[in-house]
């Protein structure tokens, strides 16, 4: 079983996470917050953890809990791009 990871769309993500300052506390680098990420995105590969489009939920600091970047609702989205695919 292999993983195939969007390196853009992780970066991408990782960046929006970055730019938060309670996440730079946490995660000195943007290594250290791909790193989070990409791990929260194969424990839910099938959620909005796991979409390049998602981004930290604004007020207090949750790795899991995203809205969409592009404003659709989780049961509507029609435009779900992984940012990990199970082989």
């Amino acid at each position: 079983m292999g993983l195939k990871i969007d390196e853009d769309g992780l970066d991408r993500v990782a960046r929006r996470f970055f730019s938060r300052r309670d996440v730079k506390e946490v995660c000195p680098t943007i290594d250290d917050v791909k790193k989070v990420l990409l791990e929260h995105a194969r424990m839910n590969s099938d959620g909005c953890t796991n979409c390049i489009y998602s981004s930290p939920y604004r007020g207090r600091l949750s790795w899991t809990n995203r809205y969409c970047s592009l404003g659709l609702k989780k049961g509507e989205c029609h435009m779900r791009k992984p940012i990990v695919e199970v082989d």
